[in-house]
């Protein structure tokens, strides 16, 4: 068992362009800024296509309403249980494990001095983007006070909001 373990370690390194201590070392990585938290507040895994097949049969309506209800309360105890903080700061570190771990999307940060631009690239379709809009307005605007403004397309979500940095 050692050795075919082994194998697939190095197999999989070779084909990522690392080596097998690269690999171990991003395994370890994903295991203590994601793994260990997400097991404790209950993600699950799940294929796109089923997440999408989900969308796809609720109503526009009924995930906004969904949205909102998780975005409002869900975020808030997500990041402070992932940081034992909540903060602006947090909130994007947050999307960004998400992005970078779920596989929900590919995320890209642009900020200056108080100005922050959040762009998820996804292939969810419309829903998902719908669902992520509200989701992140309602997460901003009851955790801080923060009003988005998001445009959603079928593979992308633009958010832009201000905020100054936190006070630590």
């Amino acid at each position: 068992m050692r050795r075919e373990f082994d194998g697939r370690l190095q197999e999989d390194a070779e084909t990522g362009g690392m080596t097998v201590s690269s690999l171990l070392s991003s395994i370890v990585t994903k295991y203590a800024e994601w793994d260990r938290y997400a097991r404790k507040f209950g993600y699950i895994s799940i294929p796109s296509d089923v997440l999408k097949s989900l969308l796809q049969a609720v109503d526009d309506e009924e995930i906004a309403d969904i949205a909102q209800d998780l975005g409002s309360r869900l975020i808030k105890e997500l990041v402070q249980f992932w940081f034992n903080e909540v903060n602006v700061e947090r909130l994007i570190e947050y999307v960004l494990l998400l992005c970078n771990y779920s596989g929900i999307g590919e995320y890209e940060l642009h900020s200056q001095d108080t100005n922050h631009t959040v762009i998820i690239r996804h292939e969810l379709g419309q829903k998902w983007s719908n669902f992520m809009s509200v989701f992140i307005d309602a997460a901003m605007k009851n955790t801080f006070g923060i009003t988005i403004d998001s445009q959603a397309s079928p593979s992308q979500v633009n958010i832009r909001f201000a905020a100054k940095p936190a006070q630590r």
